[in-house]
């Protein structure tokens, strides 16, 4: 995972593979609701995760439902944001 190197500490890498194995499969199925295309979705995901890696600090300090419903909020704006983009394409 490329994300990783965006993060320093071992134990908040822990944490940030945990939330990718946990949260990773759900943010997927997000994603192609939105977008319903797998290739689009996994730009979605990927893009997603970026922003989990710039917004980290953030994110560590919360609950794990607080988490869990950022990162809903993440994917599905993230995924509309492709999903637009991709229907201004020619």
């Amino acid at each position: 995972m490329f994300y990783l190197a965006m993060i320093d500490d071992p134990q908040d890498r822990d944490l940030f593979e945990h939330l990718y194995r946990t949260y990773g499969k759900s943010m997927m199925s997000n994603a192609l609701k939105v977008v319903r295309d797998y290739h689009w979705a996994e730009d979605v995901v990927s893009e997603s995760f970026i922003k989990v890696a710039v917004h980290f600090e953030k994110i560590k300090r919360m609950t794990e439902q607080e988490c869990k419903n950022y990162l809903g909020i993440i994917v599905r704006n993230t995924a509309i944001d492709i999903y637009r983009k991709r229907d201004k394409m020619p």
